[in-house]
């Protein structure tokens, strides 16, 4: 992943054990490389005949951050994607505009916040869909969250 991240301009990345923090200069280049990763995994898995397939999740949040001494970076607006990619179905607050629980996308998703979704709004070539309202664990407030479909 971390050639594909560099290829959409990635200024910082991170593994976090089970994932990697990457910050990019425009959030569209976040949603490009997630959108690329994914497509080639879901390839790489339609070939898999033997062995398990890999299945990834992402998060995408917009917002300033803050940098400590050592280049690390913290702050509400890191800790919002970590919460976002994790959302199960079970968090889901259904409404009428979004989508039901029997709907939810468990695996190989982009799931991205209401900032996201208004940074790349006037670039016609995403499809988003509206997923539904979340809590986000120590994240005041109630949450928009979209699906960038693949």
């Amino acid at each position: 992943m971390f050639p594909i991240f560099q290829s959409f301009d990635s200024h910082f990345m991170k593994s976090t054990g089970d994932g990697f923090l990457v910050g990019f200069p425009h959030t569209g280049q976040a949603v490009d490389a997630a959108i690329d990763i994914l497509q080639k995994t879901q390839n790489y898995n339609s070939k898999i005949t033997d062995g398990p397939e890999i299945h990834l999740r992402f998060g995408i949040h917009f917002g300033a951050v803050r940098i400590r001494p050592d280049g690390d970076r913290h702050g509400t607006n890191v800790n919002i994607p970590f919460r976002v990619e994790g959302l199960q179905v079970k968090d889901l607050i259904e409404v009428d505009e979004g989508i039901s629980v029997h709907d939810f996308p468990v695996r190989d998703r982009i799931l991205v916040t209401e900032a996201v979704v208004h940074s790349i709004k006037t670039d016609e070539k995403y499809d988003v869909r509206y997923i539904g309202l979340f809590e986000l664990k120590n994240i005041t407030g109630i949450h928009k969250i979209f699906q960038i479909r693949t």
